[in-house]
């Protein structure tokens, strides 16, 4: 693949990879370059989470970012977007209710005038002092 470069000027991304990689070349470089690109520009509601996972694993020095547009191209493909499971009502159960002036489907732990926590609770469990 030819590097065009009136496109992306890439010397100077190459100089900071070549500082951590010596094997890098302005192929590899423009490679990972495009790969972020892409994964940076998909679509916020999909990929937010992905988004999340990447900038978490380098904060724990784990680079997990796709090195090619290929790579970057099959994780967006294959990314499952993380849902929140659904629970059903069981009308037998008393737990099932929320606290009085909290939202549906999210509780919090505290006192009837201050808030001793804000740790959300899953709607369906009632805290037990």
């Amino acid at each position: 693949m030819p590097i065009n470069a009136n496109v992306v000027d890439i010397s100077s991304l190459l100089i900071d990879e070549q500082l951590t990689d010596t094997t890098s070349t302005a192929e590899t470089t423009m490679q990972k370059y495009l790969a972020v690109t892409l994964i940076m520009n998909a679509n916020k509601v999909k990929y937010e989470s992905l988004w999340n996972k990447l900038e978490n694993g380098l904060l724990v020095g784990q680079d997990s970012y796709p090195k090619t547009i290929g790579d970057a191209t099959h994780l967006l493909t294959n990314w499952k977007v993380s849902t929140v499971p659904t629970t059903r009502p069981n009308p037998g159960n008393n737990q099932d209710r929320t606290r009085p002036g909290t939202t549906a489907g999210v509780n919090f732990v505290g006192t009837s005038t201050k808030w001793a926590a804000l740790v959300p609770l899953p709607a369906n469990r009632v805290f037990q002092h």
